[in-house]
């Protein structure tokens, strides 16, 4: 199955995992979003962002579940309705392009800003406006874009390469107005599992670690 995919990717022009980039791009794009991401968090809670061991955990771990189902499941469905790729990853591409090996590192990171802007929601008085699901979806849709055009950003100084490509250029191939829709949808959904998971009184941080096994675990069966 794999060789299938990989002569789809070299077709489409889509380079396969190249070792010695892909494994640095691995551990760069933490080492440099982790500590940007925390700063940026913790002005927005206004202090620095507490740890709540077993909410944090669930939101890692379900984020990097319903990143990467969201990914293989959206761009399937775009592309059986259009004929063509919305987008293609060109580091570590796994699964035709629709999905990364980074992303096991890149949905968890994004996991901890949301729990981070969800903790600040709630929190903070002047942001209470936009504690509900729907307003939280809208958020997430918009932050989204641009953390994805964030990564590009990595991805092209650090990198010299697109981290993924998006095929329409309204954003420049950084990111796509046209994944807006799947985001929103999609993170309605997401914040009514977290708040589902994440209120659970026991065992959160078992099922955090659990839900990020199970992403890694997907990841794995993807590539090989």
């Amino acid at each position: 199955m794999q060789a299938a995919m990989d002569a789809g990717l070299v077709s489409s022009g889509i380079s396969l995992f190249d070792s010695s980039r892909d494994w640095a791009f691995f551990f760069a794009f933490p080492l440099f979003f982790v500590p940007v991401l925390y700063v940026l968090d913790s002005l927005l809670c206004g202090r620095r962002v507490p740890i709540e061991r077993g909410r944090v955990l669930v939101y890692m771990g379900l984020v990097l579940l319903v990143g990467l189902f969201g990914e293989v499941v959206v761009h399937t469905g775009w592309v059986k309705a259009f004929g063509k790729p919305l987008w293609l990853y060109r580091v570590w591409p796994v699964h035709y392009g629709y999905t990364s090996g980074v992303g096991v590192v890149m949905w968890p990171l994004y996991g901890f800003h949301l729990y981070a802007l969800h903790h600040a929601i709630r929190t903070r008085p002047a942001l209470k406006v936009f504690d509900n699901d729907y307003a939280k979806g809208l958020i997430l849709g918009i932050d989204a874009l641009l953390m994805e055009i964030a990564a590009n950003i990595f991805a092209l100084v650090g990198f010299g390469t697109y981290y993924f490509f998006y095929l329409p250029n309204d954003l420049f191939h950084f990111a796509s107005a046209y994944n807006f829709p799947a985001y929103f949808l999609c993170g309605i959904v997401a914040v009514k599992v977290l708040n589902f998971f994440s209120g659970l009184p026991r065992h959160r941080s078992l099922l955090g670690v659990l839900f990020l096994a199970l992403g890694v675990a997907i990841v794995h069966f993807l590539l090989y």
